[in-house]
């Protein structure tokens, strides 16, 4: 027989030790009662918001680690961590698991996201520094030489393959002739704006990119109006107006 106080004191181990699996079965129930108001309230607002305070922890914790090693806005990779949580919501299947186990899987969702972005974006300023020396070899031997550079001793003074040096130069020309102003490379810049122009790529469907490339001159012609896009692609005027408003959509979650 153990005496009154071994009793108390088993009693208090058994409390602690059961205790926290309480809890965290009463917030499993909590999560899927929260998860059914939202989704019985036709995905309401109002209802959505606790969900994401009950979450916020953790889609934090999980877009600073990744917003800290990524080079891009810290609003855009939070965007992306919300948005995956939203599609964790919307596709959870109750009978199939817990929601807290199915949001935490969903948010890795938002780890290739960032990796895609990170590899487009250090891929743009590449290009910029490739378009900045090429510039620079060119200006110096022209000095030098007293006349335009030839392919090959642009090659020998950068270090690039001919075919190289001749892409560079097209790449130039066409950019000339589609500005019709004298090449920039500073458009090339990692600015906040070139940044989510460059971003958004990774976002759009092969429909809603056609439109933004028309719409913005990106595909190298003029900026495009709704109507003469809608021309252009075959798209009717309702889908071109959709498209654009899907995309606008996009971009808003990058200037937050």
């Amino acid at each position: 027989m153990f005496s009154a106080e071994a009793l108390d004191v088993i009693d208090k181990i058994a409390v602690r030790k059961k205790g926290p699996g309480l809890e965290l079965e009463e917030r499993r129930e909590r999560d899927v009662e929260l998860w059914k108001q939202w989704k019985e309230s036709d995905e309401s607002k109002k209802y959505l918001r606790p969900l994401l305070n009950q979450f916020r922890g953790l889609i934090r914790s999980r877009s600073n680690s990744w917003a800290r090693r990524a080079d891009l806005p810290p609003a855009a990779v939070h965007a992306e961590f919300n948005k995956q949580f939203l599609h964790a919501l919307r596709t959870f299947d109750p009978d199939k698991g817990n929601l807290g186990t199915w949001v935490g899987n969903t948010l890795k969702k938002s780890y290739r996201w960032v990796s895609r972005a990170q590899n487009l974006t250090t891929t743009q300023e590449g290009r910029y520094y490739q378009f900045r020396n090429f510039d620079a070899a060119k200006s110096s031997l022209d000095e030098q030489l007293g006349r335009p550079p030839t392919v090959q001793e642009l090659s020998e003074q950068l270090g690039w393959s001919e075919p190289e040096v001749m892409r560079m130069e097209g790449e130039k020309r066409k950019s000339l002739h589609a500005s019709g102003f004298e090449f920039d490379p500073t458009v090339m810049m990692p600015s906040r704006e070139n940044e989510i122009r460059r971003m958004i790529q990774v976002e759009l469907t092969p429909a809603e990119r056609k439109v933004w490339e028309l719409t913005t001159g990106e595909s190298g012609g003029r900026p495009m109006t709704p109507g003469q896009i809608a021309t252009r692609t075959g798209f009717s005027p309702s889908k071109v107006s959709r498209l654009r408003n899907a995309i606008a959509k996009k971009l808003e979650k990058y200037r937050m």
